[in-house]
């Protein structure tokens, strides 16, 4: 699988990029949304993977646009459920950050949309 990982916290980026990567996807990580339209625009991929808030008060509302126009499934990092559902309805799929289970919440949902088993999360839960 081909995820587009657009995450601003380097040390959460590095630590989904590690167990996505140990489930047998490439990642492309972006640290920001240039670096991460740039990505979108310029490359296909299976799925995107990002925070909503990201530096500098971006969201990340234009790369999830891009994905949506292209037919990418999503999978939006945020604790602003209500807004996602507001902005998107039920055409992203939403994971609460910063709660113990995000990264198996993470791995079910790319599951879901995917259908590859098993990435790895259990292993560090």
């Amino acid at each position: 699988m081909k995820i587009l990982l657009v995450e601003d916290k380097d040390n959460w980026r590095n630590l989904l990029v590690e167990i996505l990567s140990d489930g047998g996807h490439q990642i492309t990580p972006a640290s920001n949304l240039d670096k991460g339209m740039e990505s979108i625009e310029g490359e296909d991929f299976d799925l995107l993977l990002s925070d909503w808030n990201l530096q500098n008060g971006d969201t990340a509302r234009d790369i999830v646009d891009a994905a949506i126009s292209k037919s990418v499934p999503v999978i939006i990092q945020s604790t602003e459920e209500e807004l996602m559902k507001e902005l998107y309805g039920n055409k992203v799929e939403f994971v609460e950050k910063g709660k113990p289970d995000t990264l198996s919440r993470i791995e079910k949902s790319i599951e879901g949309h995917m259908g590859h088993p098993g990435l790895g999360v259990d292993r560090l839960i």
